[in-house]
């Protein structure tokens, strides 16, 4: 297995990889190296993890003060690929990165699986593992909500709980929120926010139900689906060449701009909630509440990982579609890159990189990839920390991808002919 081998407090120590988990080194006592009481390193100073694309194991500085060092020299803001015997260092402490020889001419295994081509047979949904946090679990497989028995755990954490749920003709995912509201009527205020949305427009995927449990806890049900959501098709493709990555941003954008025809934004747009559904336009779920989430759940916005929140949503204003514009440039950018532009643990840290921070290039974040300057372009303007310096409306935004779109496209064939 591959391992960290270091010394710390004059013990040799070493710490096994599992192509499964991120290794966090710094102060903080969470990480899986903690180095506490070292000056020179930051709490979350840089982190290790299995990069499923490139099938290699991958070291990222997470912006410390000091930065990380490999093999003498430090590795900047770019993710690099880890090799048998490579040198780590941390402040004063030297990590050596050990790979079996059997495993450097093998793939490692992991849980999730290749899609080839963005036409083939779409993944299921979900990667259905049926973990959640020790002690932490808010329903078992089997117990019933309502009608319906809980089949699968989907994913559940601290803060959110998302089931598969049966009863026998049909399968409904089920969203519960963990946390009790900051006022009791809430389920009903979400039921009249839901109940005013207009859901026929074709990509939306309608609610089902929704209101408050019988311990007051609010959820909401949507139907469920067969297509792979775009956290996915990042996961096991990106980074994406743009010729892929522009025609899946303008559906989403498409989609969105008809939302706002109507009066609709989503507010928490990300990965997770849109799904690629093959030869029949995209499709999103979650829309349209998060005003309500705001008001009953206000912490929301200042939890760990918010990671394509616009800054004007993390500091607490009122999310427009603007906001849905700098989330989707977010994705766009992972999409191509295959990463994320500000990564942090911390909630208020990355908070304050997407307000202060200037958006890296994507050659900056993922030095193999090749991304042209009139995207590059497009990717800077959606991500403006102004919301009114960034495209002046969606039709804008169409515009200037359809423009892209037809000059790769134009050159594609070129090069083909």
């Amino acid at each position: 297995m591959p391992s960290l081998e270091y010394e710390w407090n004059g013990r040799t120590r070493k710490l096994e990889l599992s192509p499964e988990q991120e290794y966090y080194i710094g102060r903080d006592p969470e990480c899986a190296v903690c180095l506490d009481g070292i000056g020179k390193v930051s709490r979350r100073h840089c982190i290790i993890y299995y990069n499923r694309n490139n099938k290699c194991y991958t070291l990222a500085d997470m912006y410390s003060t000091n930065g990380t060092g490999l093999n003498g020299r430090k590795i900047g803001r770019n993710d690099v690929f880890l090799h048998d015997k490579d040198e780590i260092q941390v402040g004063p402490v030297r990590f050596q990165f050990l790979m079996p020889e059997i495993l450097q001419t093998q793939s490692i295994s992991t849980a999730s699986t290749k899609l080839p081509l963005i036409s083939t047979q779409p993944l299921s949904r979900g990667k259905i593992n049926n973990e959640t946090l020790p002690g932490n679990e808010l329903y078992q497989l089997g117990d019933r909500i309502g009608e319906y028995q809980i089949s699968r755990i989907i994913s559940e954490n601290e803060y959110r709980a998302i089931y598969l749920l049966e009863d026998g003709s049909q399968s409904s995912i089920c969203k519960v929120f963990k946390e009790l509201p900051s006022d009791f009527s809430a389920g009903k205020d979400l039921i009249r926010t839901i109940a005013k949305l207009k859901t026929d427009l074709p990509g939306l995927i309608p609610y089902q139900d929704c209101g408050s449990l019988d311990n007051g806890l609010c959820y909401y049900t949507l139907p469920f689906r067969e297509e792979p959501s775009y956290a996915q098709l990042i996961s096991v493709m990106a980074p994406l060449h743009e010729n892929k990555a522009i025609p899946l941003l303008y559906s989403v954008a498409l989609l969105l701009y008809k939302m706002e025809q109507m009066g609709m934004i989503h507010g928490d747009l990300n990965p997770g909630n849109l799904f690629f559904v093959s030869k029949a336009g995209n499709s999103v779920e979650g829309y349209g509440i998060s005003e309500w989430q705001q008001k009953y759940f206000p912490e929301y916005v200042k939890r760990p990982r918010q990671w394509y929140a616009a800054p004007e949503v993390t500091a607490g204003e009122k999310a427009t579609w603007q906001s849905d514009l700098y989330s989707l440039g977010i994705i766009m950018f992972q999409m191509l890159t295959g990463v994320l532009p500000f990564r942090s643990d911390s909630a208020e840290e990355l908070a304050a990189m997407h307000r202060n921070q200037p958006l890296p290039l994507p050659r900056e974040r993922n030095s193999q990839v090749t991304v042209s300057p009139s995207v590059c372009g497009i990717l800077t303007r959606m991500t403006m920390k102004d919301p009114a310096k960034r495209h002046s409306s969606w039709k804008d935004l169409l515009a200037a991808l359809e423009k892209v779109n037809n000059q790769l496209t134009k050159q594609e064939n070129m090069s083909n002919s």
